[in-house]
């Protein structure tokens, strides 16, 4: 049987966004272009929480976007 890839959404600007935290295998991360990165920062915390895992957020600008990156380090 295979493993089912769960979906996190989040919506700190208003707009729905994908969050593939299922996804992520320790010391990868993703890049979340937002303008809300307090909502955001929140939003990404309690939904790793939700899975059980522990991430590392920062806010950042890459190339010309701002928003926050997301590392999962357990």
């Amino acid at each position: 049987m295979q493993r089912v890839a769960r979906i996190g959404q989040i919506a700190p600007d208003g707009v729905p966004l994908d969050v593939p935290l299922s996804q992520l295998k320790v010391s990868e991360s993703f890049f979340l272009p937002c303008l809300n990165t307090d909502k955001a920062k929140k939003d990404v915390a309690k939904l790793a929480k939700d899975y059980g895992f522990k991430v590392s957020v920062r806010v950042r600008s890459e190339r010309n976007l701002y928003g926050i990156r997301v590392w999962r380090i357990r």
